[in-house]
């Protein structure tokens, strides 16, 4: 396996191909899943908005192309990846992380396929944005969103010293039920 970064996915039409791929098969894990949003940066999740009716998250993987990639290789295969947008700043639910002067790269998405998962492949990625990018993409802060039911996610980022910035309460239905969108937030050293 092979860890690495992409400026963009412009002109690798096979690692499209994974990435959809690789959305299609975990869509339904998300919440909302990602097929019923209009992008990778919405707010407000509280109703699905589903764009067609082939549950294909064309919309998301259009916003996701626009963003930088780390992937994790498996045989020139997609298996893993993080997509994230250099220089994000969000004053309504970062603020009380950021300073002034930081940069901020904002993980939008982080995915593993299902077959290569609990190997710390995510946490890989993790270590990667924290310390291995190159030089003009580096950042003073790292920060996300998940849901709050995500336990696996959270545990993920409390282990690597993520701090809650804010909750959106009742902001997401699962299976009927409110839930939380959830924002994390990490200064690098």
């Amino acid at each position: 396996m092979e860890i690495t970064y992409y400026d963009s996915l412009e002109d690798f039409p096979s690692f499209q191909n994974d990435l959809m791929k690789l959305l299609i098969t975990c869509d339904e894990e998300f919440i909302p899943a990602l097929s019923s949003r209009i992008g990778t940066l919405q707010k407000g999740f509280r109703f699905e908005i589903y764009i067609g009716n082939d549950r294909i998250p064309q919309e998301y993987f259009n916003a996701l192309l626009k963003q930088k990639f780390i992937l994790i290789l498996n045989n020139n295969r997609i298996i893993g990846f993080m997509s994230f947008v250099h220089g994000f700043y969000d004053n309504e639910f970062f603020s009380p992380v950021f300073s002034a002067d930081g940069i901020n790269n904002y993980v939008s998405t982080i995915c593993v396929d299902p077959d290569f998962r609990n190997k710390g492949l995510a946490n890989n990625l993790y270590s990667y944005i924290e310390g291995n990018l190159p030089d003009n993409v580096k950042s003073s802060y790292i920060s996300t969103r998940t849901w709050s039911t995500n336990t696996g996610h959270i545990n993920l980022l409390i282990k690597r010293n993520f701090t809650l910035t804010h909750t959106l309460y009742r902001d997401r239905i699962e299976n009927g039920k409110e839930i939380d969108s959830v924002y994390y937030c990490k200064k690098i050293d």
